[in-house]
């Protein structure tokens, strides 16, 4: 993982000011909540739709971009076209001027939002795809990842944690399945590894409870997003293990069975307002379950789409990991891209607005980072721009050199 340097960026005015369970015979894959004793059911698969003009001209310290002015009194060639200083007037379309500002490039601000539900303890796995050693509760695997990374990337970002449902629940019924504590389990902050893994249930626990409420974990995460926003990048990693119920409104069984159709279009809104979201599923089967009843594969798909920060492949939109090995490279590579995120507070209106180079080496703009890892690309599909990823290379050699140039490029205004 990266640590964050100072970097310096190069700019015009028109300035950067700071730089993405199944369905019944039941079987071992699917998502089940212990102490529900309800009918086998399916439901329908939903479905989901997924300017600012720069003034380019400038004025000399002490003086104007207009015509050209006399001396007090002093008759004025009408002819001349130059200023009081001698200089041509500015009588055309503004132009622009190249300006140097030091930034900080602070870290990122992403916050964790871990599944803590009844299934991640009822179910177990190969963990290390070695048949010799015993299996592992999904629980165990995801506490282990959480401790190892978090203490990987803990100097590069700001990193926070919430768990959905609440840790406090001592069983999993109606009732109470859907709490989700109103703080952060771990507030976003650097350096924060210890508060993280301390906030969690034991790698071993078997007293774990509840379904599976996303939502209300991610209005927590959101809420907490807000209260620090200061116009440093801030993204969501999601990781779960099934699809999310406990929607707002059902009661009694449906608590349980009935996808919660409003997480979807919470996340889309969130990615519209600059917070993406990162899905990874745990040992998902593309197949339709029963807690909800619905295709857990499928939903998550939707929402890695929603999230605005969709992984290529296989049809695979979210990173669907299937041992703990898994799970540690698909956070590893979302940590990694975070840390190569640079937001754009002033978005670019055209695609060829803005230049990178390092060293003095101008680096290629590419629609999806290739293998040699050069290059850098935008994160929206479509203007306006607000945020760049540096592919791997690019990035390490950022970090190395200390030094990155962005060059805004003017638009004339005619």
């Amino acid at each position: 993982m990266f640590s964050t340097p100072k970097v310096s960026w190069l700019l015009t005015t028109l300035g950067l000011l700071s730089l993405g369970c199944g369905a019944v015979p039941v079987d071992p894959g699917m998502d089940l909540e212990p102490g529900i004793d309800l009918p086998g059911s399916t439901g329908d698969e939903g479905s989901m739709t997924e300017g600012e003009d720069a003034d380019g001209s400038t004025t000399d310290e002490g003086g104007t971009s207009g015509g050209s002015t006399g001396d007090d009194g002093d008759d004025a060639d009408p002819d001349d076209s130059s200023g009081s200083d001698g200089e041509p007037a500015d009588s055309g379309p503004p132009t622009c001027a190249d300006e140097t500002i030091q930034l900080e490039v602070a870290p990122p601000q992403v916050m964790l939002l871990l599944d803590k539900s009844n299934s991640m303890i009822q179910y177990s796995w190969d963990h290390d795809d070695d048949p010799l050693t015993q299996p592992v509760t999904r629980w165990n695997s995801l506490h282990s990842v959480v401790d190892q990374l978090s203490h990987d990337v803990e100097t590069g970002m700001e990193l926070g944690m919430v768990l959905f449902p609440s840790p406090s629940l001592t069983a999993t019924n109606a009732e109470t399945a859907c709490m989700v504590d109103p703080d952060p389990g771990a507030p976003v902050a650097i350096g924060n590894a210890d508060a993280i893994v301390s906030a969690l249930p034991p790698a071993d626990s078997d007293d774990i409870f509840g379904g599976t409420p996303v939502s209300g974990g991610m209005n927590v995460v959101l809420d907490h997003l807000a209260s620090i926003e200061d116009g440093r990048p801030q993204a969501i990693v999601l990781v779960t293990d099934g699809a999310a119920n406990c929607m707002a409104g059902t009661a009694g069984n449906a608590v349980f069975t009935e996808y919660d159709a409003d997480l979807a279009p919470m996340v889309a809104d969130a990615f519209a307002a600059g917070i993406p979201t990162y899905v990874v599923g745990v040992d998902i089967l593309d197949q339709v379950g029963q807690y909800p009843a619905d295709n857990p594969f499928v939903r998550l798909n939707e929402l890695a789409l929603a999230g605005g920060m969709p992984q290529g492949g296989d049809g695979e939109a979210f990173y669907n990991t299937t041992d703990e090995t898994q799970l540690l490279v698909a956070l590893d590579a979302i940590t990694a891209e975070l840390s190569c995120t640079i937001g754009l507070t002033l978005p670019a209106e055209f695609s060829d607005q803005v230049t990178v180079s390092v060293a003095g080496v101008e680096v290629p703009r590419v629609d999806a980072c290739g293998d040699d890892g050069v290059g850098w690309r935008y994160l929206e599909e479509a203007a306006p721009y607000s945020s760049i990823e540096l592919c791997t290379q690019t990035c390490d050699d950022v970090h190395i050199e200390a030094s990155l140039d962005v060059e805004y490029a003017c638009i004339p205004q005619g």
